[in-house]
């Protein structure tokens, strides 16, 4: 269970960088914010 969790956590963390990565202002300020408070929390 955990392990799908992690999983499922880390594939949104990283589909969440890649709309940062096509620069859209200000979805992607948002996005910035809520991948960084994810990774904290982990």
């Amino acid at each position: 269970m955990e392990f799908g969790i992690t999983l499922i956590t880390a594939i949104l963390i990283y589909i969440l960088q890649r709309i940062v990565a096509l620069n859209i202002p200000v979805i992607g300020e948002y996005i910035a914010d809520i991948v960084e408070i994810v990774e904290r929390s982990r």
